[in-house]
């Protein structure tokens, strides 16, 4: 048996090679391919379908591969097989789909709290907050929202300036 070859269970699979090494393995099309080979032809391993997914997934994110351009050995021109002894439609619909909800749950951002415009500041610092209003450091509004470091600059260089005005 080959060195890229164990077994497991009784059946052989190839060990998937680096997967920052750009593989061959399609007679006549080797030039402008990137192979992964799982072997099999169509009795595959739940532990290879999840290893071929991981890794086709990460071929296509790295070479900007679009999931309609992952073929299988048969559907090349000129290939003489019935490798991978799958339907490779539903492989490309079942990567459009991993594809497809991990987009959407990277899309998913956390709410943001909404914040009103006229709400009243917090009992603990109004009377520091309603001082800070009537000497123009800021003008009120949405005062229970965070402060931008560009906004507490400009209070702060207002502050600055009434501090040094008083003198």
């Amino acid at each position: 048996m080959p060195s890229n070859f164990t077994q497991d269970y009784g059946l052989d699979f190839q060990l998937c090679y680096d997967p920052e090494e750009i593989t061959n393995g399609v007679g006549n099309h080797n030039s402008y391919t990137y192979h992964i080979c799982v072997v099999g032809n169509g009795s595959f391993t739940a532990a290879q379908e999840e290893a071929f997914e991981e890794r086709c997934k990460l071929a296509m994110k790295r070479l900007n591969i679009p999931v309609e351009r992952v073929l299988g050995h048969k559907e090349f021109k000129g290939a003489s097989t019935s490798c991978p002894g799958i339907d490779m439609n539903l492989v490309r619909n079942r990567l459009k789909k991993s594809l497809n909800e991990v987009k959407t749950a990277q899309k998913e951002e956390p709410k943001m709290p909404e914040y009103k415009k006229d709400a009243a500041p917090s009992k603990s610092l109004a009377k520091e907050f309603n001082a800070t209003v009537e000497l123009k450091i800021t003008d009120g509004t949405y005062p229970q929202r965070p402060v931008m470091r560009e906004e507490a600059a400009v209070m702060a260089y207002r502050a600055y300036e009434k501090a040094m005005n008083n003198k």
